[in-house]
């Protein structure tokens, strides 16, 4: 449940806001271009225009405006296709309360190629690709209920490294780390009466 924050426009701004043509699940949206939002946004009017209404899933994602400290109302969030007229992706979707308006994100506009990507000291490749594909770096990576097989070359000679022992100034801190991997099922504790050379 990480902080979002998306950027503000000025209402009375004679400026004309940077805003796109774009199907969402196939349905014709208009979006605003928000380099500064971290998330893509549409509206409860907007949702509610749309055919085919996808489920909304639940959010416990806190997004704020900018400089504000009150969380912004969100419905819930959905996967969508996204398109423009030469490019397509896909990116999650948070709706929120009334007829607050439509952002796309810097990411997907990224993707869509509506806007350049910016590398810069604070956002290098990798973090971008941390950000964009959040859900796979979250957790400890378990695969469950799969099982795999390993394939080891018979022609290779196995080595047998000899057992070190832990400085006893260590022993503490490497027993209390293989007891939190263990009660996090990553390891499991072996009970081996000897074993041959």
């Amino acid at each position: 449940s990480g902080n979002y924050l998306f950027g503000l426009f000025h209402l009375n701004s004679v400026t004309s806001r940077p805003k796109i043509k774009i199907k969402v699940n196939e349905n014709p949206i208009t979006i605003l271009v928000d380099t500064g939002s971290s998330i893509n946004v549409i509206d409860e009017h907007t949702y509610k225009s749309m055919t085919n209404q996808p489920k909304l899933s639940k959010s416990d994602t806190k997004v704020y405006a900018y400089g504000a400290d009150a969380k912004v109302s969100l419905l819930g969030k959905f996967s969508a296709t996204i398109e423009t007229e030469s490019k397509l992706t896909t990116a999650p979707f948070y709706v929120t309360q009334g007829k607050s308006g439509n952002l796309l994100s810097y990411m997907t506009s990224v993707d869509l190629q509506v806007v350049p990507e910016i590398h810069s000291v604070e956002t290098s490749k990798v973090d971008y690709l941390c950000q964009k594909y959040s859900k796979v770096f979250k957790g400890i990576g378990k695969l469950k209920d799969t099982e795999i097989e390993l394939y080891v070359d018979p022609n290779v000679q196995p080595v047998t490294q000899p057992h070190r022992r832990i400085p006893f100034h260590l022993r503490k801190q490497v027993e209390t780390e293989l007891q939190r991997l263990e009660d996090l099922d990553i390891i499991e504790r072996v009970q081996q009466t000897g074993f041959r050379q």
